[in-house]
């Protein structure tokens, strides 16, 4: 789920370049299909790792009254994010390359709002001739990131409190285990 929510909140920061590089709409999971949806962005994760954060998968609490408190619950992925820039013209493809990585990698404000705790590029190129699906010519660049990702999300106020479960496994003569609610 996490790697899930890394990639689209990818996808999300890379649709932000300005219309000049990319035009809005062009960077999706899907590969393109002809010229007249160039230049675009694929983004794919692949090599994922689920990571804890916090205990338990919490990070975080906040009061909000006497008797009520907010938690908020995370869970992290690390892996390989995957992108490929498509163009019609090698230049394109290359002022698109230039423009990504000074994004990936000169903006971790950005990024950071995104959910990502790292993210960087670990490998790009070469810089491929392919067709598309309609037989058109057009260049692909592969570019490979290392991330870490955290996705959280703050639950709703819960009068039962934070511990909603505690397991107790103790080791003595009787080995005994319990779940106390």
């Amino acid at each position: 789920m996490s790697a899930w929510r890394a990639m689209q909140r990818l996808i999300e920061v890379l649709d932000g370049l300005p219309e000049i590089i990319i035009p809005a709409g062009h960077v999706s999971a899907s590969r393109p299909t002809a010229v007249d949806v160039l230049p675009a962005i694929v983004v794919w994760v692949t090599d994922v790792t689920d990571l804890p954060a916090g205990v338990g998968g919490l990070v975080g609490t906040r009061r909000l009254s006497d008797t009520a408190w907010s938690t908020a619950t995370a869970s992290r992925a690390s892996g390989i994010m995957a992108l490929e820039l498509w163009a019609a013209d090698a230049s394109v493809v290359m002022n698109l390359g230039d423009a990504v990585v000074a994004l990936l990698e000169g903006s971790a404000d950005v990024t950071g709002a995104a959910g990502f705790l790292r993210l960087a590029v670990q490998s790009a190129g070469p810089m491929e001739p392919t067709k598309l699906a309609t037989q058109a010519d057009a260049f692909m660049l592969p570019i490979a990131c290392s991330f870490v990702f955290e996705d959280v999300s703050p639950d709703e106020p819960d009068p039962g409190g934070v511990i909603k479960q505690v397991h107790a496994d103790l080791t003595d003569t009787f080995h005994e285990v319990v779940d106390l609610p």
